[in-house]
């Protein structure tokens, strides 16, 4: 259990876009008139994980220790495949952290020095797999933690060798669970094999 501050209530009045005048019609781009193509390999690990994950209209990614779940702003939003792939394996990285998987600490308040380790590592993860996939990895996405890594390096200079061990848990953990995934496709593709070449009542031999 962690405390938390007390929250700040406050109302807001919203409005449906159709009833606010002057605002142009919200147009949803079609991925493939953006030339936007599944990255096959990413996209299979992504399912191999089993994680939920959500996508909704917006610009955040996150993932939510509470719900075990994460969210990610619509695929359309992204200009590049690789962009959107490197963005949900980030979160991935997190989603590693639970205490059902690698069991790491994930209920820190946003701004600590906690919080920054955790995205250290989530970081080096998405670069270690990144380059597995072949996706590249773009650092400009999380320069707003490069202050409190600097800080955390410069306090703990021994902190890069834990965040880097943890970054290889979460990057095996989530790759065997591509290949165990892999197994049991080729396992059931077998098997159906097999039961194709059995014979059944009213087979002509």
């Amino acid at each position: 259990r962690v405390k938390l501050d007390r929250p700040i209530i406050t109302s807001f009045a919203v409005f449906n876009a159709e009833q606010v005048n002057g605002i142009p019609e919200l147009v949803i781009p079609d991925i493939s008139s953006l030339g936007w193509e599944p990255l096959e390999r990413a996209e299979q690990l992504i399912k191999s994980s089993g994680a939920d994950i959500q996508h909704i209209p917006g610009n955040r990614a996150f993932y939510s220790p509470f719900k075990d779940n994460i969210t990610l702003p619509l695929k359309q939003q992204f200009d590049e495949p690789s962009k959107y792939y490197a963005t949900a394996l980030h979160e991935l990285g997190h989603w590693t952290g639970h205490e059902s998987r690698l069991d790491r600490s994930l209920l820190n308040k946003f701004g600590t020095k906690d919080y920054a380790r955790e995205e250290l590592r989530a970081e080096i993860a998405s670069l270690l797999i990144g380059n597995e996939l072949r996706i590249g990895h773009d650092p400009s996405q999380h320069t707003a933690y490069v202050d409190s890594w600097i800080s955390i390096l410069t306090d703990h200079p021994f902190e890069i060798h834990s965040a880097a061990a943890d970054a290889e848990k979460i990057y095996t953990y989530l790759l065997d669970l591509e290949r165990k995934r892999n197994m049991e496709l080729i396992a059931f593709a077998d098997d159906k094999k097999v039961s194709n070449h059995l014979l059944t009542e009213n087979d002509h031999i």
